[in-house]
């Protein structure tokens, strides 16, 4: 299947909507299909796969969640690249 990813590393911080904390975000060009994100505060850098599968919440946010590990507010980053085409 054809997908299309990111030409370079681009790293983006602020302020989170819900939680008030810092937030620091890298994406990444990737050679496998899919986008995934990795918890790198997180002990042993756990992923989670952004596949509706995963969807845990959707009270105000999108929250994914694999292997008791969660995301939340996924859903403007994820529609952002999927409008520029970005699929992994």
């Amino acid at each position: 299947m054809y997908h299309c990813t990111l030409q370079k590393i681009t790293s983006l911080s602020g302020v989170g909507l819900h939680s008030g904390e810092q937030v620091n975000a890298c994406l990444m060009p990737s050679a496998q299909p899919g986008i995934v994100f990795t918890r790198a505060d997180l002990p042993g850098k756990p992923i989670i796969p952004a596949d509706w599968h995963h969807v845990a919440r959707t009270v105000h946010a999108t929250t994914l969640e694999y292997e008791g590990v969660s995301v939340s507010t996924t859903e403007h980053l994820l529609a952002a690249l999927w409008s520029l085409g970005v699929t992994a």
